[in-house]
């Protein structure tokens, strides 16, 4: 058999990261996307090889982002699953939906208060290197 493309193989690493995150195993993400354990159990190493390389908290942020999003997701499919008798499950999912919003709120709030320090931080670089060129034209 012929290897997985690349783009074959970024896809899957995209569907294991995802089926992590909704707690499956290796096994069970290895059925449920047909392949060989051996090769799932690689991508999860690979994928967590990925996140300790990234060491900044933005890369856990998007993380926790992405499981939010996956939550308030399947909240929505369990309040539209629900029967309009049971008000109190669908009260319950809406619950949850208003929580994992929140969670997203306030991670995309961090992220931006991140970029926006980054930002500041080569601001100030910047102004310090022209105040420095500037002292360094005058006689």
């Amino acid at each position: 058999m012929a290897r997985a493309t690349a783009a074959a193989a970024a896809a899957r690493r995209g569907k294991v990261a995802e089926l992590e995150l909704r707690g499956v195993s290796a096994h069970g993400i290895a059925r449920a996307l047909g392949s060989d354990p051996r090769t799932i159990k690689r991508d999860l190493r690979a994928l967590a090889a990925e996140r300790a390389r990234d060491t900044s908290l933005t890369a856990e942020r998007h993380r926790l982002l992405a499981a939010a999003k996956l939550v308030e997701q399947q909240a929505w499919q369990l309040h539209h699953a629900l029967s309009v008798a049971d008000a109190a499950g669908k009260l319950g999912a809406l619950g949850k939906v208003l929580g994992a919003q929140e969670a997203g709120r306030r991670i995309v709030g961090d992220l931006a208060m991140a970029a926006l320090e980054e930002r500041v931080a080569a601001l100030e670089q910047q102004v310090a290197a022209a105040g420095g060129q500037k002292g360094a034209t005058r006689p």
